[in-house]
Formats: C-alpha cells, sequence, structure tokens
C-alpha cells in the first residue's frame, strides 16, 4: 500500500476541520475501500466530477456546486485541494470571476505546485452570455490564478471541458472549436509558468464535425488528444492523435482496428511509459455498445491489445474513463447494472502485457447508496491509477443528498499472495499467479501465497498444494500439446496461430 494512502487510511477515526473532508473507511471484500467526501457537500455538488494526484495532494472537482450563499442554485462549481497524508482540506479553489453555470472543475489536474482547472461554460469576458469556456492555472501554496484564453475562441467552444498538465506545460481541449469548420475542435498548449498559448494543435486530416479535443492528455513531450466523432471506420467512429509538444507537429494518428460507426473512440486517454490507452464508450465489446478500451505502443502507433469487460451488458459505456499506470490499466464503466441497480457503476482493472482482467472493482455501499435514490449512480465515471492505488470518482453518490458525490480509493497491491483480492488465500490465487494475471507479480509474491495458503478461513479449491501443482500444470501441459499436434495431423491442416485473450 502506498504510504500516503496508508497513513490517510490510519486517519478515518480521526476528526477534520469544519472546512475540510470527512474521510469514512467503510468495509469491502478486498479491505481496502476508503471514501471521500466533501464536509460541506450538498445536494447537485457532483463532487468527485474530476480528480486527479500528484504526490500526496489530490485535487476533487465539484462542477455544480453551488455559492456561498446557502439555498441559491447557480452551480458556480468549485475545486478542493486535499492533503492526501491528513486527509485536510488545503483549500478551496474558485475562478476570480466566477458566474452562475460556470460548471468550474468540470475537468482538473495537477503537476507538482500547480493545478489546472477547467471551466467548460465559463466566460472569459464576463459578459454572461457567450460561455466559450476557460481554464485556470492555481499555484498550490499560494492560490495564485492566471487565466488561460484561447487565441480564438468563441462561444460555445467548451474550451475547458478536459484539461492537463505535466511539469511546465498545460494543454486545454476545445472540442467545439469552429474555427476549421463546424464543431471541428481544437487542442491548446500553454506555458504553465507565463500562461502564455505555445501551439493550437489540430490534426493533418481535421474536418467539421469531428470533436477533436474530446479527450486530451499530456506526458513529458508527447501530448494525446481524442477527436470521437472522425470518420474513418464509420461516423462517428473516432480516433486520436499524437503530438510532439516542443514542436506541435502530429506524430501519428490511431484508430481501433476494429472500429465501427458510433464507437466514440477516443472519448477518454491515459498514457504511462510508452503505452497509450483509450477509450470506446460505444464499442462492441461483449455486447454491442457494451464499450471497449485499447491498448497502444506510441512508438510505433501499433495497438497491442483490446480490453472488455468479462460481463459486459449492452450500452455500460466501459470506456468512458481509462487510467494506467506500469503494468496496470484500469477502465470505468459507469453505466454497468452492477447487483442489479440501473446504471450503478463498475471499474475494471487489466494486466496491460497480457491484455488480461485483473479484478473488478464495485462501491461497497449498497443499493440505495447514502440514503439517496437507487440507480444512476455512475461509479466510474472517472477512474485513475497512481501506483497500486485506484481513484474512482462517483458525482451521483448520495451522501449528502442526491448526487453530492463521493470518490473512492483503493489498494490494489497483493496482500501476502491474495491475487484474487477476495481475502482469500486459497488454489484459485496460485492459478491466477500461473495464468499469468496480476500486478507485475513474480517468485517472491508465489513465495508470499505459498507461506499463507489457507491461512485464511474460506473455500478452498480442489487445486493441488504448492509441491505438487506446478509438476501436474507441467504434465497437463505437454499432454495438450501432443493432443494439439495429434489433432493436427489428422486433419492435415497447418496449426493456426494463437492469440492473446483480451
Amino acid at each position: 500500500m502506498n504510504a500516503f494512502i496508508r497513513m490517510y487510511f490510519s486517519l478515518g477515526l480521526l476528526s477534520v476541520s469544519s472546512i475540510g473532508l470527512v474521510p469514512t473507511v467503510v468495509a469491502h471484500p478486498m479491505d481496502t475501500e476508503t471514501r471521500m467526501i466533501a464536509s460541506d457537500g450538498e445536494v447537485g455538488d457532483n463532487f468527485g466530477r474530476s480528480v486527479r494526484i500528484s504526490g500526496n495532494v489530490a485535487i476533487v472537482g465539484a462542477n455544480d456546486s453551488e455559492s456561498f450563499i446557502e439555498n441559491i442554485d447557480d452551480d458556480y462549481g468549485s475545486a478542493y485541494l486535499i492533503d492526501l497524508t491528513t486527509g485536510v482540506e488545503l483549500m478551496n479553489l474558485t475562478p476570480s470571476d466566477r458566474e452562475p453555470l460556470d460548471r468550474f472543475s468540470f475537468s482538473v489536474d495537477i503537476s507538482g505546485n500547480t493545478a489546472i482547472v477547467g471551466s467548460r461554460r465559463g466566460d472569459i469576458d464576463s459578459s454572461g452570455s457567450s460561455d466559450p469556456g476557460a481554464a485556470y492555472l492555481f499555484d498550490i501554496t499560494s492560490g495564485m490564478e492566471t487565466i488561460l484564453t484561447p487565441s480564438d475562441g468563441a462561444p460555445g467552444d467548451d474550451f475547458g471541458m478536459n484539461v492537463a498538465i505535466d511539469g511546465h506545460t498545460a494543454i486545454v481541449g476545445s472540442y467545439r472549436n469552429d474555427a476549421n469548420g463546424h464543431n471541428t475542435g481544437a487542442a491548446y498548449l500553454y506555458d504553465a509558468l507565463t500562461g502564455l498559448e505555445i501551439q493550437r494543435l489540430e490534426p493533418d486530416d481535421g474536418f467539421f464535425g469531428d470533436e477533436f479535443g474530446r479527450s486530451v492528455t499530456l506526458d513529458g513531450n508527447i501530448a494525446l488528444v481524442g477527436a470521437i466523432n472522425d470518420d474513418d471506420h464509420g461516423s462517428g467512429s473516432g480516433s486520436a492523435y499524437l503530438f510532439d509538444v516542443s514542436t506541435g507537429q502530429q506524430i501519428r494518428k490511431l484508430t481501433a482496428s476494429n472500429g465501427a460507426a458510433g464507437d466514440l473512440f477516443g472519448v477518454s486517454s491515459a498514457i504511462s511509459g510508452n503505452i497509450a490507452i483509450i477509450g470506446s464508450r460505444h464499442g462492441d465489446g461483449t455486447m454491442t455498445n457494451s464499450g471497449v478500451a485499447y491498448l497502444f505502443d506510441i512508438t510505433t502507433g501499433s495497438e497491442i491489445a483490446i480490453l472488455k469487460a468479462s460481463d459486459g451488458m449492452a450500452n455500460d459505456e466501459f470506456g468512458y474513463s481509462v487510467g494506467i499506470s506500469g503494468n496496470t490499466a484500469v477502465v470505468g464503466a459507469r453505466k454497468n447494472d452492477g447487483d442489479g441497480v440501473l446504471d450503478y457503476g463498475a471499474v475494471y482493472l487489466f494486466d496491460v502485457s497480457t491484455g488480461f482482467e485483473i479484478a473488478r472493482l464495485s462501491a461497497s455501499d449498497g443499493e440505495g447508496i447514502g440514503g439517496g435514490p437507487p440507480g444512476i449512480y455512475h461509479f466510474g465515471d472517472e477512474v485513475l491509477i497512481v501506483g497500486s492505488t485506484v481513484v474512482v470518482g462517483t458525482h451521483h453518490a448520495n451522501f449528502s443528498g442526491g448526487h453530492s458525490g463521493a470518490v473512492y480509493f483503493y489498494d490494489i497491491s497483493p496482500d501476502s499472495g491474495d491475487f484474487e483480492f477476495d481475502s482469500d488465500k486459497d488454489g484459485r490465487d496460485f492459478l491466477r499467479w500461473q495464468q499469468g494475471f496480476g500486478i507485475n507479480h513474480d517468485l517472491d509474491d508465489l513465495a508470499e501465497w505459498e507461506a499463507n495458503y489457507g491461512s485464511v478461513p474460506g473455500p478452498i479449491t480442489t487445486v493441488p498444494e504448492p509441491a505438487s501443482s506446478l509438476l501436474l500444470l507441467m504434465g497437463l501441459y505437454t499432454w495438450s500439446i501432443q493432443c494439439k499436434r495429434g489433432a493436427v495431423a489428422d486433419s492435415g491442416s497447418a496449426p493456426q496461430s494463437r492469440r492473446i485473450r483480451s
């Protein structure tokens, strides 16, 4: 477990200031769930609509939070800075030119001491009528604000729909920008130190209606921008583009190998090292329109794996949100009908090297969460992973009233060989390790499992003990190869290549 999350968990019994947050530790089958809600949360705030972490500081957006005047329904929006080692709120960020319906904090990101906040309905000119969108940089130590403006902004651009920052560079998506045709879209790079616009990014083959800029990601010198309505594989199939940040030049275009009309590929994206993950919320995964996510090698542009939910159903919107860290990818399916609850939502973990599904996360709170109405919970509307910590934004949670919002934290590091995260060390865990599932599992993890095999009461399968299991598996493998060879010889056909299951 990460040190800052471990410490944060331990503070669940401590009180925090009235302007802070109320960390609540709740039971979960994986025993690692921690829920965070705003201490001043109210109906409709949408706390958790966006969330990011840098070091031990989290920034959480509540894009429909109200003004400081009680009972005024104005949807100004605000962003919370939280110290994860103490659970205490450091600062509540609001723009200096705030106006009703700005939806400030619809998107957020943080890097070092600088936070960026998008306000997709913000009024840069404070006219109250044009709603081009806005984005803001904040020094998280002083609260100093810098307003970012596009060189060619116009009403209805949704500038600030998505934002990202890495080091001294920030990017802002404006997916309804009309500079090159209706809703062609654009993305803008900024110097995070000065607030000056560096580059205006646009694709080589941009066309009206593409909505380039729906998702934006920064990683070092690489920018990744989604265009959900690009038409390479049919109307609205979607695409994503890689850019060189230093030059603003397009590197390559990414599309799904099995893309089809209406998939909306590019609705979400994330990068870790040389691997990118891109969501396709209406892709045909397990079922029609269940949703898909794709892994790409950004150095070659090649598609590595197609990720699907093992229990995906139509219209789950698997891929609406994605995250990646090292060898683990996380995908949100915000409309999954978990436990029979409409649009409850679920989050899935995948091993990047194999494409195998590792685990499925769902909130432990149950139907009618927080005493509010059941359904439309949207667990997984926002996801990210930092090391072995998965963070899930759930802006329709009801703990402080309907849709007040919450954020969940999960530690997914194996616990003494519990590779299934079910609190049982049994034969199934060994099979998961042997089959290549897991989060960077190695021989040390296997030794932990062997030492703790059967140590926790629970159903023990008939999988043999470690001493004999490897020999048995080797025998079964040899036997299966001989059978396959015999089948090929009998049919007279050439053996088919084996595809990695995804």
